[in-house]
């Protein structure tokens, strides 16, 4: 009997809903250090080789090919430290979401709370654009030919990710909420999962890392 309720489980952990959250979110994960998929690349004057990580964490990064623009006043150093914080925002909810993947392992208490974390994740991921649509904006309304505004790909990726793992993240509260699985008293995981378990530090120490970040640049704003 408890052999067929261990299966029961097993099957909801693996089923196709589940599998294609976690692949969105690890995809949305990976994108976040391939330069390509950048939603960052605002002006075509910022390097090809900056990724959404990079631009999370270096302000050097964004602006290493605009110190003459940004002296003469080209472009406003303010766009820019926008562009940063929305990308510190956008990667902040792509470890929200990271956490509650790896809480989809769990047991059904597990996964009850753990479906939550995609849902801010996401909205976080999506006021992240908002934010790198304002420092678009704000280059385009500039309108120096010297500074070409350059509406990145990645954006449109991001809010793809977004979406679908917001969509996904609610469907899964609500099958949770139906399934007929007993409620546990504490969180825990099958021990074939509980190498999961040890990327929540790391998540979290990146959480602690990019909130810093992003603090610290909003100081910076504010001093502006």
């Amino acid at each position: 009997m408890k052999s067929l309720e261990n299966k029961k489980k097993s099957d909801i952990q693996n089923g196709w809903m589940y599998k294609t959250h976690r692949i969105l979110v690890l995809l949305a994960c990976a994108a976040a250090f391939y330069p390509g998929f950048s939603p960052a690349r605002i002006t075509s004057a910022i390097s090809r080789n900056v990724s959404l990580f990079t631009a999370s964490i270096s302000y050097s990064s964004l602006t290493s090919d605009l110190q003459r623009a940004l002296l003469r006043g080209w472009v406003s150093k303010g766009t820019f430290i926008e562009l940063m914080l929305s990308c510190d925002i956008i990667l902040i909810g792509i470890i929200i979401c990271a956490i509650g993947a790896c809480m989809s392992f769990g047991n059904h208490r597990m996964r009850r709370y753990g479906f939550r974390f995609p849902l801010v994740g996401a909205t976080l991921m999506v006021g992240g654009l908002g934010g790198v649509y304002g420092a678009y904006a704000q280059l385009v309304a500039a309108g120096n030919d010297r500074v070409p505004s350059n509406f990145p790909s990645g954006f449109v990726i991001y809010a793809i990710f977004a979406a679908l793992i917001f969509v996904f993240a609610g469907l899964l509260i609500a099958k949770e909420k139906k399934s007929a699985l007993p409620m546990e008293e504490k969180m825990s995981m099958p021990e074939k999962y509980h190498l999961f378990l040890l990327f929540l530090p790391i998540l979290a120490l990146t959480f602690v890392f990019g909130i810093s970040a992003f603090m610290g640049m909003a100081l910076c704003l504010l001093r502006l």
